[in-house]
């Protein structure tokens, strides 16, 4: 199994968590479980809080990049597509031109 970063970070997550269980139920001692419940009621819902705020703040700013970049996808897309209506137009004219000369050579020859 090839260990790629993204493999790697689910390992250490699965870890810290198995480690956490550990800690709750008591197998580090009694000082760590109560540790860790005084974590969890009092620092982690502050931490939440933080990441909260952050996530309000971070979100929209990615959605709205989000939509520029479609934005933009999208009209280079339109670009692409008039520029190729063109194109066949042209190429349409040029044939149309090349017909009615022909014509023209053959009712003179």
């Amino acid at each position: 199994m090839k260990m790629n970063r993204s493999n790697i970070i689910i390992i250490a997550i699965c870890v810290l968590v198995y480690s956490v269980i550990l800690a709750s139920f008591g197998i580090f001692g009694k000082s760590i479980q109560n540790g860790l419940f005084y974590f969890f009621k009092n620092i982690l819902p502050i931490i939440g809080i933080i990441i909260g705020y952050g996530l309000t703040i971070f979100i929209p700013i990615r959605v709205f990049q989000a939509l520029e970049r479609n934005k933009q996808i999208k009209a280079d897309i339109e670009n692409d597509k008039k520029l190729q209506n063109h194109v066949l137009k042209n190429k349409e004219l040029e044939n149309n031109i090349r017909n009615v000369l022909n014509k023209e050579d053959t009712l003179y020859d």
